[in-house]
């Protein structure tokens, strides 16, 4: 329960209370299904060989999840927040934009190979895109 309330004074006595009390069960209970959901989605990850990147519509890097965090092509502190094609070469950049609009245009998976100079050489990735659409909430 949540309450919030204030003193009624006449001549310089509280004679009442004012306020409301709201139930916040549900609140509570949505709070520990996303807690709970995003450990799921941390254990998920922590096993995958993969990197997850959420990305906007202008292509700006949100978030990221993986187990191997040395295998990025740049720390996390310069690319979130930043636009893709502003934090890889040119030419990956660029086709990162190409395959998010054809992703947001037909709201199908798109993937392409690309190739990133690495501190260990050259590595060859594959990216996959797909649009994610929340879903609508169901009514309480």
């Amino acid at each position: 329960m949540r309450t919030q309330g204030r003193p009624i004074l006449e001549a310089g006595r509280v004679v009442r209370l004012e306020g409301a009390i709201q139930d916040i069960t549900g609140l509570k209970e949505a709070m520990t299904e996303d807690r709970e959901s995003g450990n799921l989605l941390d254990s998920f990850f922590q096993v995958l060989p993969d990197l997850f990147f959420l990305v906007d519509r202008e292509g700006r890097l949100l978030d990221f999840r993986g187990a191997h965090v040395e295998g990025l092509y740049l720390p996390p502190e310069e690319f979130l927040g930043r636009r893709v094609r502003d934090v890889l070469p040119p030419e990956v950049g660029a086709a990162f934009e190409q395959n998010l609009a054809l992703v947001e245009q037909s709201d199908r998976l798109a993937s392409f190979d690309y190739a990133l100079t690495m501190p260990t050489g050259l590595r060859h990735f594959e990216a996959r895109l797909r649009a994610w659409r929340p879903r609508p909430s169901s009514p309480s």
